[in-house]
């Protein structure tokens, strides 16, 4: 199971996966393993056991921005990494330096003479993420770096970074925000062929599937005697799905430490939560495993009803919190994300009893 550009990237079988020395990715888990595709040659790597697909970037690359351009005026990139910035007009203050700043970001830079991939443009780029994290919208700024970038490959070369750095589950970076304005800019361009267009506008309408605030997609799920439930049959304050695969080497640490949390312990026991882990996998190795202690034990339903036609699965395995009107509450989240937003809630419920009625 593979779905090439902005897709998942299936579990690594164990009879794939060789071991290598333990390599340091910069501001990054260790590399543990890493297996070639028996279907094609790309290889695939594995970082904190969750499997991903490219390469990472050059070691010279480093992901914390380096940006800086709000201190006494000066704009500047730090480490010398041979790329101009633009000049701000000394009129611009505040928040409107930064969007000038990510408009013309790459006026100076020659994408028909220059790799966007090299080390320090890469870095540029990374820094230009990290700048379009503090202004409202950056629809404009890929606008106009993609309208810069246009005629030349480097416009393709750009894609690719934006999915490593923005979608790739292992991107300390990631986000879907930007990712799909990225997206939406490389749609609008007129150098992009038709059929690359359809892919982006498909994965843009996958990233809009269960955002954090919006009602959770209903699927099927099957269980050990072979009857089919809906995720909206169950009823409880809170859910927490758990897509997982068995073979998985994170996801048998994911269910251990679901099964050792104990605020996800105290809250199924109290009826705050219900644990919904379906298995994605293969139906024989699922009948072989079992499912977190307390938890509902189920099986990916299929068809048009699969959970995999209507949620985001990039990598496993993968949390979703989600509230008692089944509305998203996390997506895509850590274990630590899901035991700090499940005690806030548990102190909130706790604060609101003792109130006085």
């Amino acid at each position: 199971m593979r779905y090439r550009g902005c897709g998942i990237a299936a579990p690594c079988s164990p009879a794939r996966t060789a071991r290598l020395d333990r390599r340091t990715a910069p501001n990054l888990p260790k590399v543990r393993s890493r297996a070639v595709s028996e279907e094609s040659d790309v290889w695939v790597f594995s970082l904190s056991c969750r499997c991903v697909r490219p390469a990472w970037p050059s070691p010279a690359v480093r992901l914390s921005p380096a940006l800086r351009f709000v201190r006494g005026g000066e704009t500047e990139l730090s480490d010398g990494v041979g790329f101009r910035l633009p000049d701000i007009p000394d009129t611009l203050r505040g928040a409107a330096r930064a969007e000038y700043l990510a408009l013309h970001y790459w006026d100076g830079f020659d994408f028909a003479g220059a790799d966007i991939a090299a080390p320090g443009a890469e870095q540029a780029f990374v820094d230009f993420l990290g700048l379009l994290s503090r202004i409202a919208s950056a629809d404009g700024a890929f606008g106009a770096l993609f309208g810069r970038a246009a005629g030349s490959d480097g416009l393709y070369r750009l894609m690719e970074l934006c999915d490593r750095y923005l979608y790739e589950p292992w991107s300390p970076m990631r986000s879907d925000e930007l990712y799909a304005a990225a997206l939406r800019a490389f749609t609008e361009s007129p150098c992009i062929a038709e059929i690359d267009k359809v892919r982006a506008r498909q994965a843009l309408e996958r990233l809009s599937m269960n955002r954090p605030g919006t009602p959770a997609a209903d699927f099927i799920y099957v269980d050990r005697g072979g009857s089919r439930h809906r995720l909206s049959d169950i009823e409880a304050p809170h859910i927490l799905l758990f897509f997982h695969y068995p073979g998985c080497g994170e996801c048998r640490r994911m269910k251990a430490a679901l099964e050792a949390s104990p605020i996800v312990g105290e809250s199924l026991r109290r009826g705050r939560l219900a644990l919904l882990a379906v298995c994605v996998g293969e139906r024989d190795d699922w009948e072989r495993s079992g499912c977190p202690m307390g938890g509902i034990d189920g099986f990916d339903g299929g068809m048009s009803s699969s959970c995999r036609t209507v949620y985001d699965l990039r990598a496993l395995p993968t949390l979703y919190l989600l509230d008692g009107e089944r509305c998203v509450i996390l997506k895509d989240a850590s274990m630590v994300q899901v035991e700090e937003r499940l005690a806030a809630l548990c102190s909130g419920q706790a604060a609101a009893a003792k109130r006085p009625s």
